[in-house]
């Protein structure tokens, strides 16, 4: 039996449909070639599903509250939902939107590419914290500096949280002059990364002026699992095995 080819009309309605109108027809369309109505049919509702899928995440639209639409539109376009094509043709930043009420993760649907929020939404670091949906790095994706870094005064779980490390900060020029002005706890430090490793290369004055004790102190508060070393073996307190 030779094998039907059926051309589909898809409607304008056609993803508030429930259900496909079928029809042969010369209009461009997607096309399907199937013996059977039901395998076509079949077809047509995997391809809406997809399609409906692919479409939300295409359009990036955020349904608006009532005091949302105002404030973004004002009285004379009373437009129920927010798209990216709104950003990067209006003012509104990353702060703002956040000021309305938009959640971060509202925001991430809006646009989960970092790119553009630097180019339209105008972030900062101040809004580090509310972007790890994305993620966002202070310094890799902002360009910010230690001294940028160390103006904002966050917490050592703040730091953490935007994936900055002890040895990151580091590489960013920190020394032990630096850690001083940090005024976190030795525990903000471990928190941090602060290993064994790290504290073998300070001096012994260093350690007491960051850490306020002396280095065995420092040692004996470090988890176990930051050694990075293994300890020496006493061989005096190796024996052989003796073989039965």
């Amino acid at each position: 039996m030779a094998q039907k080819t059926f051309r589909v009309c898809l409607p304008s309605n056609f993803l508030q449909s429930k259900q496909p109108r079928l029809c042969r027809c010369d209009e461009v369309g997607p096309v399907v070639a199937c013996t059977d109505v039901k395998v076509l049919y079949d077809t047509l509702s995997e391809f809406k599903a997809h399609t409906v899928s692919n479409a939300l995440n295409c359009m990036r639209i955020v349904k608006l509250k009532p005091p949302q639409i105002i404030k973004l539109f004002g009285w004379l376009n009373l437009k129920p939902f927010l798209q990216w094509d709104d950003v990067e043709t209006s003012v509104q930043t990353f702060r703002s939107l956040r000021g309305i009420g938009l959640t971060s993760a509202q925001l991430y649907l809006l646009q989960p590419d970092v790119l553009e929020w630097k180019k339209h939404g105008s972030i900062t670091l101040d809004d580090c914290h509310e972007m790890t949906l994305w993620p966002i790095h202070p310094c890799h994706d902002l360009g910010a500096t230690l001294d940028q870094i160390m103006t904002k005064q966050w917490k050592p779980t703040q730091m953490m949280h935007v994936g900055l490390t002890l040895r990151e900060l580091t590489r960013m020029g920190m020394s032990t002059d630096n850690m001083v002005l940090f005024g976190y706890p030795l525990s903000g430090w471990i928190d941090l990364g602060l290993d064994r490793e790290y504290i073998d290369s300070m001096a012994d004055d260093q350690i007491r002026r960051v850490f306020n004790i002396s280095r065995a102190q420092v040692l004996h508060a470090l988890p176990l699992n930051t050694s990075t070393k293994p300890p020496p073996i006493d061989l005096g307190l190796v024996r052989p095995i003796r073989h039965m």
